[in-house]
């Protein structure tokens, strides 16, 4: 999970490759400590599209987006399944759920710049290991940039 407006991520979770990733939501959430920081929204893939996913959220004050998975529908009226249960427009649905993508760049420029592209890690603790140094490395980065009064979305910096 990011935080969209710096662009840091603030948790994470590594399981095994036997579970979809839909089910970790609720936990990243949890994580999140005594409401040291509040989620409002959560942008996620279409992976994540289910109503499971939808009612959990907004039940704790949630708004989950999520592009419609139409293998998970039979006859999809909306674009986004939130729509089901809240009068949300398309454009102002599409307009926020473009931020999604700040996320996964900031990924791609980490990976890459770390040289972590073509590296192979097996076994699901070497994997949080690297993923949670490659997320520290970004926390630094936002916090070299916040000290130098500069916008924390800047991407990778040397």
């Amino acid at each position: 999970m990011y935080d969209l407006q710096s662009m840091t991520p603030v948790c994470y979770t590594v399981t095994g490759a036997n579970r979809h990733d839909n089910t970790q939501t609720i936990r990243l959430v949890k994580r999140l400590g005594a409401r040291l920081l509040k989620v409002n929204t959560i942008l996620a893939d279409k992976a994540y599209d289910t109503r499971e996913n939808i009612e959990k959220h907004l039940t704790v004050g949630v708004l989950f987006i999520a592009a419609r998975n139409k293998r998970n529908t039979k006859k999809p009226v909306n674009k986004y399944r939130i729509q089901d249960h809240l009068e949300l427009g398309d454009e102002e649905l599409d307009h926020i759920y473009k931020n999604r993508m700040d996320c996964e760049h900031a990924n791609f420029l980490l990976k890459e710049h770390l040289g972590l592209t073509n590296l192979k890690t097996t076994g699901r603790e070497k994997v949080r290991v690297k993923v949670g140094i490659t997320l520290i490395a970004r926390q630094i980065q936002v916090l070299r940039q916040l000290i130098n009064q500069k916008n924390p979305r800047t991407t990778i910096t040397n």
